[in-house]
């Protein structure tokens, strides 16, 4: 997927998504493995013309084949790239494929539609279906960089300039420490990888602190998806189609945030969910929640 954005005078604050299909369902073909990278699991469509894997949702759908796409109707039912958060009759905060309180009823789904994303206490619902404790920097991170997708996502949506989105606080995940041994400190930046970091199924994950400056916001997705072959200056390596959060007043090159992906199928299927998100008719909102005395109430940002 692209996003491009029309300079005219006529539709200057327009912008517009492209997909990029390799087949009739407009889902990228993988050509390390030969697949096609539908979000949630792999297609063979040459031999097998079925799923490699089960549906992540087959507790739900007990009597239907886990390897069934939409209940075996497609012509009727979509099932779509992304999840969003409701909370059931019973109080438990789980994930649905619908998208408004009106398409769960649509669909005889009982509970309350809450959004996006979930802040609970100190249980944080992410925008990729992870729970997250908030007393961790790791769960900081994710829930900080969700927050800079939706409000990319919003920009979209609304035609804006993605150079007026507001930058986001990142200083509160990881504490500057000049003490931090040599190879963990580049540039005048503390320097955190490694398996603890995650976001978003990404393969490898790195931030980047410095003392000051930890303002910072999503760099526009086809300028960020591209492989990445090593990010100098004595960081860790990190292969991969990238996509970062870029500090204030910076550029590419000196990032708070990096995530990759080893292939750029799994790097599209990022993105699409990213596209679909800034489409109106998929998306009807794009609620981010935080429960304050008992009750739901929605982030403003």
């Amino acid at each position: 997927m692209t996003i491009s954005a029309h300079k005219t005078e006529e539709a200057k604050r327009i912008q517009t998504i492209h997909f990029l299909p390799s087949n009739s369902n407009g889902k990228e073909k993988d050509y390390e493995s030969g697949f096609h990278y539908y979000g949630a699991r792999y297609y063979w469509s040459e031999a097998l013309t079925g799923w490699l894997s089960v549906d992540p949702m087959m507790d739900k759908y007990p009597s239907i084949s886990p390897y069934a796409y939409c209940a075996w109707n497609p012509v009727k039912l979509v099932d779509p790239d992304g999840n969003d958060w409701y909370e059931t009759s019973c109080g438990e905060i789980t994930w649905t494929d619908y998208h408004s309180q009106e398409q769960m009823k649509k669909n005889n789904l009982d509970g309350r539609y809450l959004g996006v994303t979930v802040e609970d206490g100190n249980a944080y619902y992410s925008l990729f279906n992870t729970t997250e404790n908030l007393k961790t920097p790791e769960g900081r991170l994710v829930q900080a960089i969700d927050h800079e997708v939706v409000k990319y996502a919003r920009c979209i949506r609304t035609g804006n300039d993605i150079e007026n989105v507001d930058y986001g606080d990142f200083s509160n995940i990881y504490g500057f420490d000049r003490g931090m041994i040599a190879g963990m400190n580049v540039g005048g930046c503390n320097v955190h990888y490694g398996n603890e970091l995650h976001y978003a199924d990404a393969d490898n994950v790195q931030m980047m602190v410095s003392e000051k400056n930890m303002q910072g916001r999503l760099e526009s997705l086809t300028s960020s998806n591209r492989p990445l072959t090593g990010m100098g200056g004595g960081s860790p390596r990190i292969d991969g189609y990238r996509f970062n959060i870029v500090r204030k007043g910076g550029d590419s090159g000196n990032p708070i945030v990096t995530f990759a992906y080893s292939s750029k199928a799994r790097a599209d299927a990022f993105s699409n969910k990213v596209g679909a998100m800034c489409n109106q008719k998929i998306y009807l909102t794009l609620k981010q929640m935080r429960r304050v005395n008992g009750q739901f109430q929605q982030i403003t940002q």
